[in-house]
């Protein structure tokens, strides 16, 4: 075995040691001080405080595993963690559940919280079996609120359609985001027919709950139309 040390000028204690075992499988990089140790075998690297209780490792496939409290996720153990696999996925991991999802928890509530500007505007939440993806809407956060006009007009102008997607010939009804922008145009994000600098496509993309306060409206509309008929037929009748 062969090893290079940086020793401490009082104790003569290895501060810095790289160690190259005969069997040439293994690179051991060790810095033993508060931060704990750097250790790389395999191909794998392991940063430690205190281990297990809080540890990052990069293993040979590329995968990114964060842990604390009992090491890295997996059967038998009960800590928190979070994997950034090779392939750009982000799992999240609690009490020794495996990374089974890209956000894998094990109770209600937030599980991620967005921020513009220090202010938050939006959250994905859970509870029991359901996911909820939230966004503001807290009346402080807004002003000038008036009551959605001629929102039946604005119904009767949206073009659904039942289409195919290319990629594999599924059917399903929705809209075509340039036209929906003609009407709801915050429902659509993006400019129609819109590239890149390489001239690749940017597509446009639908916000359908954008819809919800629109048809709640001409619901709304619909059913005062309604009543004020009956109220009509039932004067008629009790003229009759």
């Amino acid at each position: 075995m062969s090893s290079i040390a940086v020793k401490g000028a009082d104790t003569g204690t290895g501060v810095f040691t790289i160690e190259s075992p005969a069997t040439n499988t293994d690179r051991v990089l060790t810095l033993p001080d508060e931060a704990g140790t750097i250790l790389t075998s395999g191909g794998a690297i392991d940063v430690d405080a205190s281990a297990p209780a809080d540890s990052v490792s990069i293993d040979s496939s590329g995968n990114v595993d964060i842990a604390q409290s009992g090491g890295f996720p997996g059967a038998g153990n009960t800590d928190i963690g979070a994997r950034i696999a090779s392939d750009g996925r982000l799992f999240i991991s609690a009490s020794g559940a495996n990374y089974a999802g890209n956000f894998n928890v094990n109770a209600s509530g937030e599980i991620v919280r967005f921020r513009n500007s220090g202010v938050i505007v939006g959250n994905i939440s859970v509870t029991g079996s359901a996911t909820a993806y939230n966004t503001s809407s807290d009346y402080r956060l807004k002003e000038d609120w008036q009551p959605v006009a001629n929102a039946i007009t604005d119904v009767k102008a949206l073009k659904p359609c039942n289409f195919a997607w290319k990629a594999d010939g599924t059917r399903v009804n929705g809209f075509l985001a340039h036209e929906l922008a003609e009407v709801v145009p915050e429902a659509v994000h993006g400019e129609k027919d819109a590239v890149d600098d390489e001239g690749n496509p940017v597509y446009q993309g639908i916000d359908q709950s954008k819809l919800v306060p629109l048809l709640t409206a001409a619901l709304q509309e619909a059913i005062g139309e309604i009543e004020d008929l009956k109220a009509r037929v039932a004067t008629l009748e009790g003229g009759a």
